[in-house]
């Protein structure tokens, strides 16, 4: 025979959803499931069914919560991103619907010099080189890039195809956008494609910088560059993070690796760095000049 809810379980039933709705006011949809239960005359034939509704209720609820506060966190990853600071959070939260999220296992080739360009990459853990190869397959590093730093903007402004390669370095996860995707974003909000490009300009004047560096320094200005720009501070002395190889350092200036090892050596006997655990500890200010 069926029966409908007992009074004391109803009024419980309402307290829990209406204690919760106040706790999580942004979850409408578990309490709506419970209220159109209610007014249809759903019914339980006794207080056990009653009190397994309650819990079923509890975890959607918990369960709702839980992917709002998982959207927000990505929202959250977005903002902190150079590429897309300004956007508002409902700008922010129209690019994320259009993501999706890839991991991928170290030495894992992203994308290859002169793919199609047709996606933005974030990285949200994780390490990768971004390198450029000649036909011997020497490659030369452009740039080391981690958490919440990004690669591939270009794919979302222009037809042409990528200028770089880029290598995990360690197991990586990433938010990816499409072209496609954002243009049907831009749709909606057109102020994203004026602050990205606005942002990328800051981005393009940074790496005119580089390339200057490269041009106008010589090898032991850019090692020195390198360094300085990896390391760290840690008890009065600064601590490159990254283990890097004499051939490592190499690829990133432009040079020999011999070359490379002559600068480290004299650094070392000048008291200047030291190796701790493959790791470079800059002890006091590197000379300016070799």
């Amino acid at each position: 025979m069926k029966v409908f809810f007992c009074k004391n379980s109803y009024r419980y039933l309402i307290k829990t959803v209406f204690n919760l709705f106040e706790t999580i006011k942004s979850i409408y949809l578990p309490c709506f499931i419970v209220i159109v239960l209610i007014l249809r005359g759903e019914i339980v034939e006794n207080y056990l069914l009653s009190a397994s509704l309650i819990i079923t209720v509890n975890k959607a609820i918990l369960a709702a919560y839980f992917l709002k506060s998982l959207e927000m966190i990505l929202v959250s990853v977005l903002k902190s991103v150079e590429i897309f600071s300004g956007l508002s959070d409902v700008e922010l939260a129209a690019l994320e619907e259009t993501s999706i999220h890839r991991s991928y296992p170290k030495n894992t080739v992203i994308i290859n010099e002169n793919d199609v360009a047709d996606s933005l990459y974030v990285i949200e853990s994780g390490k990768v080189k971004v390198y450029c190869s000649d036909k011997n397959g020497k490659e030369f590093i452009m740039n080391t890039l981690g958490h919440g730093d990004y690669f591939g903007e270009l794919a979302l402004l222009d037809d042409d195809r990528r200028s770089a390669s880029v290598r995990t370095m360690e197991k990586a996860d990433f938010c990816i956008i499409y072209k496609q995707d954002f243009n049907q974003v831009l749709d909606q909000h057109p102020n994203i494609a004026k602050t990205l490009i606005r942002n990328i300009t800051r981005r393009v004047r940074a790496l005119t910088e580089k390339v200057k560096s490269l041009a106008l320094q010589d090898v032991y200005g850019r090692v020195t560059k390198v360094l300085n720009s990896l390391a760290t501070e840690r008890n009065d002395e600064f601590y490159v993070e990254e283990k890097l190889t004499q051939q490592d350092i190499a690829d990133r200036v432009g040079a020999s690796r011999e070359m490379v090892a002559r600068i480290l050596k004299d650094l070392t006997i000048g008291g200047y760095i030291s190796f701790e655990n493959r790791h470079i500890v800059i002890h006091r200010r590197l000379p300016a000049n070799y």
